[in-house]
């Protein structure tokens, strides 16, 4: 098998194992969830990050509190969690 992959890579070919070969095909399948928020959602997105809550996010942007809960509904459902919260504790990873 070693011997194949040599002469494979001497004549230009490319040679990677199953394991590799799979993540390169599943690379492209991955979709950015952020990529899939509005402009609106992402800047209401950002203010949460900041720590306002909805009354302070809406009188940052001008809108409608009711309007920021709307915005914050579809953010949760795009971005599949349940809370506001939900992943915003640190990580022991990251510690």
């Amino acid at each position: 098998m070693l011997l194949n992959s040599l002469k494979s890579a001497a004549n230009g070919l490319p040679v990677f194992s199953n394991q590799i070969h799979q993540c390169f095909n599943n690379r492209h399948q991955y979709q950015d969830p952020l990529s899939s928020l509005t402009k609106r959602e992402f800047e209401v997105l950002r203010e949460i990050a900041n720590g306002l809550k909805n009354i302070e996010i809406s009188k940052s942007l001008f809108i409608f509190e009711e309007t920021v809960k709307v915005h914050i509904r579809n953010l949760l459902k795009k971005l599949n969690v349940c809370s506001r919260l939900e992943g915003s504790q640190p990580s022991l990873y990251t510690r």
